[in-house]
């Protein structure tokens, strides 16, 4: 598995958290690194992005090698372009100087930096020290050439989502402070970050809301149910005439009941008209196949003659 490379837009603004167990890694360098295997992945695991990273490191390509490790973030917490200018400015290569960059979005596990600083310090010949120390020593420049690596653990991000951008943006200030001083010689920057604990991960302030309850134990109500007779209103006294003589004593006038009953009694003969009327079609076409049948069979005329055989001597004259 190997470290992927995102660009621009997708490193800021593609990025999600897809993982609480998983955060972002970067790696940049103002040297080219040639023998970096680094492809296209956006999940990797720890212990393979840091045999790829000492992969790129074999040419010791830079004279300035910075480790930095931010605890408590994800990749949600680098979507703004806010949040961490200097990095970002890195990243996407805006710094001319800046030749190579990578980046993967989701690290499963914790990057062992202490295996890739005794591997530069072994390897290569870094002079380890701390920023304070790199600082005091900015001006003067190693007479043997040897490399600096300097180790920079920032603050852990804190939970609320506020408090989280305001601690990132102090760190990448430090972040920036570094890379100005490092920038006379070429430089490589090695950018882990490790995830919130389980129990303190939540995306942004979404605090789980609980509904309050007049009554902690409500009790039962009782609901009486009540048939709708709105739509079943009696009919006045008229409703016992005759359908149409009880539609001769309706007008605009009369009471609404009157008209409800009404239409109810006309759909009820609706519906029985339509089976009504389709029977009785049915049975005229029936009526009239076996009229036409019968007055078929009624018209045949057979003599009587047609039924008898002659027997006498014409008829056997007939026959020879």
């Amino acid at each position: 598995m190997r470290i992927s490379r995102l660009s621009a837009p997708a490193l800021y603004f593609g990025i999600s958290s897809a993982f609480q167990d998983a955060s972002p890694f970067f790696l940049f360098s103002t040297s080219q690194l040639s023998n970096a295997p680094l492809d296209s992945l956006n999940i990797a695991y720890s212990a393979q992005i840091a045999q790829d990273t000492l992969r790129s490191l074999e040419d010791c390509p830079s004279k300035t090698y910075l480790i930095v490790e931010q605890p408590n973030a994800r990749s949600a917490d680098f979507a703004s372009s806010k949040a961490a200018p200097n990095l970002r400015r890195q990243v996407q290569k805006e710094d001319e100087k800046v030749l190579a960059s990578y980046t993967i979005p989701e690290v499963a596990g914790y990057v062992n930096t202490d295996g890739v600083k005794d591997y530069l310090i072994k390897h290569c010949g870094a002079q380890a020290m701390t920023p304070e120390s790199f600082n005091s020593k900015f001006a003067k420049r190693n007479e043997k050439g040897e490399p600096w690596l300097i180790s920079f653990m920032a603050s852990p991000l804190p939970s609320s989502t506020k408090d989280r951008a305001l601690q990132l943006q102090r760190n990448d200030e430090m972040l920036g402070d570094l890379l100005s001083k490092a920038a006379d010689q070429s430089y490589t920057v090695i950018y882990t970050t490790t995830p919130p604990p389980l129990d303190a991960y939540s995306l942004g302030d979404h605090s789980q809301q609980v509904y309050e309850m007049d009554q902690e134990f409500p009790e039962a109500e009782h609901i009486e149910l009540k048939r709708d007779f709105a739509s079943h209103i009696r009919a006045t006294d008229n409703s016992s005439l005759p359908l149409f003589e009880t539609y001769q004593y309706l007008s605009p006038g009369e009471p609404t009941s009157d008209i409800i009953s009404l239409s109810l009694l006309l759909e009820t003969y609706l519906i029985h008209l339509t089976g009504l009327f389709m029977t009785g079609t049915v049975t005229i076409v029936l009526i009239l196949i076996l009229y036409v049948g019968v007055s078929a069979i009624a018209s045949l005329e057979v003599s009587y003659a047609a039924f008898s055989k002659e027997m006498g001597p014409a008829a056997q004259k007939k026959q020879q």
